[in-house]
């Protein structure tokens, strides 16, 4: 439905200069991937994010409108990141760390199977499924897959 990839102002300085220092780099990129995709945050079922650092994870999630900075506390409870029922379903697979490294393809792979019904651990709403490549790296990447009942 819709994928980007670019950088922020990371790319442009050493990282203790840029303008948005605590950034994974997608402040600019996700609200263009929406748009794209004519969608919102809430339209999202799963996200498959590459774990690169741990809070680069929660840096991409907050960048990509699930919840302001100062909220990731109360958001990033197990409850809300687990199949079946979760409030957002994360690497429904194990992700890098649980299923396999290969740079973050697996990811691509278990959104598609969470559009198409088909994961061993089915997020709830499968309708939209979100792959966040890379944060903290430039380029960074994202990329929505929906479900033909989206389409």
């Amino acid at each position: 439905m819709g994928g980007v990839s670019g950088s922020d102002y990371r790319a442009g300085a050493p990282a203790h200069n840029a303008p948005d220092y605590a950034s994974a780099g997608f402040s600019r990129m996700a609200k263009d991937l929406f748009k794209m995709a004519g969608l919102t945050p809430s339209d999202v079922g799963s996200v498959q994010s590459y774990e690169n650092f741990t809070g680069a994870v929660a840096m991409a999630l907050s960048e990509h409108g699930f919840f302001a900075p100062e909220q990731a506390n109360d958001f990033l409870k197990l409850e809300n990141l687990t199949a079946a029922d979760g409030r957002l379903p994360l690497n429904t697979s194990g992700g890098n760390m649980g299923e396999c490294y290969v740079q973050g393809f697996e990811l691509v792979l278990e959104a598609a199977r969470q559009v198409r019904g088909t994961s061993t651990s089915q997020a709830q709403r499968n309708d939209v499924a979100l792959v966040i490549g890379g944060p903290m790296v430039s380029p960074t990447s994202s990329l929505l897959l929906g479900s033909e009942a989206t389409l």
